[in-house]
């Protein structure tokens, strides 16, 4: 049993306290010894408890406000040269970075009136951010969707703060895309291409929960993120050579399977 005592760890501590010996004596009573099938159920279900645990609120307002930190944490710094445009616009760039924070922690009225300041008062090509210049529209969907947030706020639906460890998706894109950038010749819009890369693995990640959970608003959020991602990225598709042409088939595939878990994982019952 020892070694079952230590997958209970998978849980969270306050449920592992309040049922683990309950969990321990029903695995005693069902199994002589240990077995990988009840192991690998024990460790599922506590990292689904977790889930649960980590996203209490409306999933619905918190798979929007997740897919919106996502997509903006993962265009922030996202081309070399948006660094030289910061020193030179230094208001438009702290503003830029008061809306990552503000989205971040769940503060969404705020974030709401700075990035109507961001696209509306300051100069549109804004540095840090590589799609607030867009011409799609782009900028326009996350300003209503902001103000979706800030009216279900109004209505008492608030969001979970997000974890600042989240700040590691815009740290490892600069890394990359300077370290592309310098070591190869590319296309303006190819040299950003790998910087999606950490985005990538957090929208996998995120969509393993929401298979894990059997939770919309995970799904919801990666689906959020494909969406604002990729339909501006396909103006450049042609010029994108095969690294961007992979990028958009990955996009592609992530965006209908979160499709068919935000429908398949609907909650009718959540009132707003």
């Amino acid at each position: 049993m020892d070694l079952y005592r230590s997958l209970l760890r998978a849980y969270p501590p306050a449920y592992r306290d309040a049922h683990g010996p309950e969990i321990l004596a029903t695995l005693a009573d069902r199994t002589d010894g240990f077995s990988v099938r009840e192991g690998a159920a024990l460790v599922r279900a506590g990292l689904r408890a977790r889930l649960s645990a980590a996203s209490p609120g409306n999933p619905w307002a918190d798979g929007l406000h997740l897919g919106l930190t996502l997509f903006t944490l993962g265009n922030l710094i996202a081309h070399p040269h948006y660094l030289s445009e910061a020193f030179a616009q230094p208001l438009a760039a702290l503003a830029a970075v008061g809306f990552a924070v503000a989205l971040l922690r769940g503060w969404t009225a705020t974030a709401a009136v700075v990035f109507l300041g961001l696209i509306y008062a300051l100069p549109t090509d804004v540095p840090l951010f590589r799609f607030l210049g867009d011409e799609r529209g782009v900028p326009h969907v996350v300003c209503a969707a902001l103000l979706v947030l800030a009216g279900w706020r109004a209505f008492g639906v608030r969001v979970t703060p997000k974890p600042w460890g989240l700040l590691w998706i815009p740290g490892a894109t600069l890394v990359l895309v300077v370290v592309v950038d310098a070591a190869f010749f590319l296309p303006a819009y190819s040299s950003a291409v790998p910087g999606v890369l950490p985005e990538a693995v957090v929208l996998v990640g995120v969509l393993g929960a929401a298979l894990l959970a059997r939770d919309p608003r995970w799904s919801l959020a990666v689906l959020v993120v494909v969406l604002l991602d990729l339909v501006p990225f396909l103006a450049y598709l042609d010029g994108s050579g095969p690294l961007g042409r992979a990028y958009a088939v990955g996009c592609a595939v992530l965006g209908v399977v979160a499709a068919g878990c935000t429908v398949a994982y609907r909650k009718g019952d959540v009132a707003l």
